[in-house]
């Protein structure tokens, strides 16, 4: 019943694996301080651009509405008194908890009103404030060359 040296080699294994992932560094990322890069290919949320002046760029074709799977897209327009041709938009509304991200709508859009950004954090304990409108959507557009992740 003596001291058996055989027994020392696991341990010694064992120690030497604890030791050598110590010195490693570290894998975690403490979200949401530090954010990870993001792919060049990435599809974030929905965003509508602005034209020039500053107004959004859909023209209420409802393209978008009809080719969205889920949804979660709405629109109502009016007819333009101007030009009884033209269709104005008197409100656009994405719901970004039923969105997929699946850029059928972004295609669908004839005169590329509409983009995928970069934005991925939506998390809330209210539903209501997943439902962006237009000046939120512009906003998310306007954020997005803004807020670059980057890892330290």
């Amino acid at each position: 019943m003596g001291f058996r040296f055989d027994s020392l080699l696991p341990i010694a294994k064992g120690l030497s694996v604890t030791l050598r992932e110590f010195f490693r560094r570290p894998v975690t990322i403490r979200y949401p301080e530090q954010k990870r890069p993001l792919s060049a290919i990435y599809r974030g949320a929905v965003g509508m651009r602005r034209r020039p002046d500053g107004r959004p760029k859909c023209v209420g074709c409802g393209l978008c509405e009809t080719a969205c799977p889920n949804e979660c897209i709405t629109i109502t327009t009016e007819s333009n008194p101007a030009q009884p041709t033209e269709k104005v938009v008197t409100s656009y509304t994405l719901d970004v908890g039923r969105c997929l991200f699946c850029s059928l709508c972004v295609e669908a859009c004839p005169v590329e009103a509409l983009e995928m950004t970069n934005a991925y954090d939506f998390s809330t304990d209210d539903r209501s404030t997943l439902i962006y409108d237009v000046d939120r959507l512009m906003d998310l557009v306007d954020k997005q060359g803004k807020e670059v992740a980057t890892l330290d």
